[in-house]
């Protein structure tokens, strides 16, 4: 029988969200048996599940109300059902599998830069998805990439404490101008340097997103993971 990281090593992109981080040791291993495989970062908890009595496992060690949870691996019900979340949301994991930076051209007068902690008021201002401004100022700290266009700030992208390009926005007024993929290949270029593997993850139903990622030739997994908030 194989073990469980020989099983997600086989459907690497299917996993990427669990090899690269801990690789790279940016998830900490809490959890590993022949059913299931469970890592951290603080309050985020991704999980390799092969059955339900893996699933029983990963519910026993996650203890606040404020876990969130990320299952790869096997569709449990025992999870669904536990009522433990709200939210459960279906995301495609994209790896980038290769070695060279992407190269990616901006129109006259634009340019992407390093955001600094001066720029926490604009993130935080236009980040709709999270708006916790400790959160974004430890984002900002890890690296993040800002667009300026006519000296003013247009854009951003970052990473998520779990290892994965995210945080990604872009102004209304500068769409179809290319400045997202521009901002996605800066931050996956910045990865790469640092030995990194730059994968993402999008909600299976973000037609544009997905367009994406294909675009800078990532590659997709053939199942999405669960994330339960």
């Amino acid at each position: 029988m194989k073990t469980i990281i020989e099983e997600m090593e086989e459907n690497e992109a299917d996993n990427i969200n669990l090899l690269a981080p801990l690789k790279e040791e940016i998830l900490r291993l809490v959890y590993l048996d022949d059913n299931c495989l469970l890592a951290k970062t603080e309050n985020v908890y991704i999980s390799y599940l092969r059955n339900d009595d893996g699933a029983d496992t990963v519910l026993k060690h996650l203890k606040s109300s404020k876990d969130i949870l990320c299952v790869n691996g096997f569709d449990s019900k025992l999870i669904k059902q536990s009522g433990r979340w709200m939210e459960d949301f279906h995301d495609y994991n994209y790896v980038y599998p290769k070695k060279e930076p992407l190269s990616y051209e901006l129109p006259e007068g634009t340019a992407i830069r390093k955001l600094t902690l001066q720029d926490l008021d604009y993130v935080f201002n236009h980040y709709e998805t999270v708006q916790d401004r400790i959160f974004l100022k430890d984002r900002i700290k890890h690296g993040m990439y800002g667009i300026v266009a006519e000296r003013k700030l247009r854009g951003f992208v970052g990473w998520h404490p779990e290892g994965s390009i995210g945080i990604l926005f872009v102004e209304d007024l500068c769409k179809r101008q290319h400045f997202g993929s521009a901002l996605e290949a800066a931050m996956i270029n910045d990865m790469l340097a640092q030995d990194w593997i730059p994968f993402v993850q999008v909600d299976v139903h973000n037609v544009a997103s997905r367009r994406l990622q294909e675009s800078l030739g990532l590659i997709i997994g053939k199942r999405p993971v669960h994330w339960y908030f």
